[in-house]
């Protein structure tokens, strides 16, 4: 999927949502305009002998593969019902360097494989069906002790207190800046 193709998507999400946009516009922008330059194929393969082709790899090119080792991305494990909400966060996250791997319903979640370590859970708290802080006791029920964050808009006292005595962070919407990000950075390093 292409920068264009990324932006209509972002254009159809939800009007809740706007601040998020602006931030993954900019980040977009930026994401596709850093790419390292594509050498030349010319510039790769020099024919000296016609028998024996020879490749001469520019120092540059070296460096960036050398510099490139493969390293696996957090993991984030995002749940909400809104649609547009659930494409936004899953592409500002990607920019922002995660692996999300993105559910439509607590049930959906439960029932999908979970890693042990190196993934956060981000979950609804107004879910159809089961909550996010329902989903959160069946997982802890289940021995899974990933960091979890709950976000959700004018959490009341008491979700406040539940939330604190199952040690999980309350990111509240209007998700504004990078608030989301810092907190799954904080959340996975603890």
């Amino acid at each position: 999927m292409g920068f264009d193709e990324y932006m209509n998507l972002l254009m159809l999400a939800h009007q809740n949502v706007d601040a998020v946009h602006i931030r993954l516009e900019i980040r977009a922008r930026k994401a596709f305009r850093s790419r390292p330059p594509i050498p030349d194929p010319t510039e790769l393969l020099q024919v000296k002998d016609r028998r024996r082709p020879s490749f001469k790899v520019p120092r540059s090119h070296l460096a960036l593969r050398i510099l490139s080792v493969p390293t696996p991305l957090p993991k984030v494990l995002l749940v909400d019902d809104d649609r547009a909400l659930r494409n936004a966060l899953t592409f500002s996250l990607e920019l922002d360097g995660f692996e999300v791997l993105p559910f439509d319903s607590a049930e959906a979640l439960l029932a999908a494989p979970l890693p042990d370590r190196g993934a956060c859970l981000v979950l609804d708290e107004r879910l159809p069906g089961m909550g996010g802080m329902a989903a959160l006791a069946q997982l802890r029920a289940r021995c899974v002790e990933l960091p979890a964050l709950l976000i959700t808009s004018n959490p009341v006292a008491s979700l406040r207190r539940a939330a604190a005595e199952a040690g999980v962070v309350i990111v509240e919407k209007p998700l504004f800046g990078d608030v989301l990000s810092d907190s799954i950075r904080r959340s996975l390093a603890a």
